[in-house]
């Protein structure tokens, strides 16, 4: 067993992903081996090690700060880990600092159109919540309309983005087609999401549809060349 098939199995084990049978022979060998005891308490508490760091500062400070980052991980997991741990670490924290800064810069919820059509209640009351950014209310709101229209879609599809539910706001901008009067704001939103999402080929696919005039055009292009960079 190499070691990637090794950790693969240990992660399994303690994600309790093995049989009974599976489980008892593990516990076997670890009784009788015991440099793969060695090397299975190693890996548990790298995985408690990462588990307990979370995504808050000291995460942070671990990252951004080489020999402290060196001296904690091999203290608590050992030489032969570390460099594992902090690739963890180092990947999570980019990931997130990636999306806050492509939601800090370029989010804008889309404006209201609708209040303004005399369109009444619920939709109304939908669209009040998200005019006050009160998205989770909001969502709430637009889920719980009956009719299921491109503006419903949109709408809503902006304020899962906003709460970072980005699976979700996809579904929801994937059902706005092309003959629908939001498309272009849907490829925007669309694109965004992917991008925050890191994937930045189907970011791309999204982006360079919206030409020269159209919505969010100088925005779209200003990303694609952060995307390229």
């Amino acid at each position: 067993m190499n070691p990637q098939e090794r950790e693969t199995y240990f992660d399994s084990y303690l994600s309790g992903k093995l049989s009974f049978e599976e489980e008892q022979k593990f516990t076997e060998q670890l009784e009788n081996d015991h440099e793969l005891a060695a090397y299975f308490e190693e890996f548990r508490q790298a995985i408690d090690f990462v588990s307990a760091l979370g995504a808050g500062s000291d995460m942070k400070e671990i990252i951004l700060e080489e020999k402290a980052k060196k001296v904690s991980i091999r203290k608590w997991v050992g030489y032969s880990v570390a460099a594992t741990v902090i690739a963890i670490l180092t990947f999570t924290f980019v990931g997130q600092q990636n999306e806050i800064d492509l939601m800090d810069e370029y989010f804008q919820p889309y404006r209201d159109v609708i209040s303004r059509r005399g369109t009444q209640a619920p939709t109304g009351q939908a669209m009040f919540s998200y005019n006050r950014s009160d998205y989770e209310k909001a969502i709430e709101q637009f889920s719980n309309l009956e009719q299921k229209t491109d503006t419903v879609r949109l709408y809503r599809g902006i304020s899962l983005l906003a709460q970072k539910q980005y699976d979700s706001a996809l579904e929801d901008f994937r059902n706005i087609g092309p003959t629908s009067e939001f498309y272009l704001q849907k490829l925007w939103y669309q694109g965004l999401t992917f991008a925050v999402l890191t994937k930045n080929d189907s970011a791309r696919h999204y982006l360079q549809r919206i030409e020269e005039r159209e919505y969010n055009y100088d925005q779209a292009h200003a990303l694609l060349r952060q995307l390229e960079d």
